[in-house]
């Protein structure tokens, strides 16, 4: 159950990611930055979902998460939406270690989503996992 409530918390604070980025993201960038911040509400809803039919309770999710960087340039943006995605990813490998073999499929998807996501937005290619956030 624990590892449910840590997704779930994990995609509100994307949301709050996309949220702050997506404004300040170049005018092309901005509708891919939308759809990941919609895929990342489902995926919360989803996890979600999954906690209460473990019988867990909705924790609570806070409305304001501390930023790894700052975030007033375009180039700030993205790197916030890089180091976020790189750091899902490892909340979602968490997630395929403690599911059964069966049900592993959404830590996949999630793993090599994020992976993707955090490369697109500049993450350093090579080794998944969570990046440290560099000064830009």
């Amino acid at each position: 159950m624990a590892v449910w409530a840590a997704v779930l918390q994990a995609e509100a604070a994307m949301t709050y990611a996309y949220a702050i980025a997506g404004p300040r993201l170049a005018e092309a960038e901005r509708s891919e930055a939308a759809a990941a911040y919609d895929d990342h509400e489902r995926a919360r809803d989803a996890a979600l979902l999954a906690l209460t039919a473990l019988g867990g309770a909705e924790p609570a999710i806070p409305t304001f998460f501390e930023l790894p960087n700052e975030v007033g340039t375009p180039a700030q943006a993205r790197q916030l939406l890089a180091t976020v995605e790189s750091r899902l990813a490892v909340v979602y490998a968490d997630l395929i270690a403690a599911l059964p073999l069966a049900e592993r499929q959404t830590g996949l998807d999630g793993v090599l989503t994020a992976t993707e996501r955090a490369v697109a937005w500049g993450a350093p290619p090579g080794p998944w996992g969570a990046m440290e956030p560099t000064p830009t």
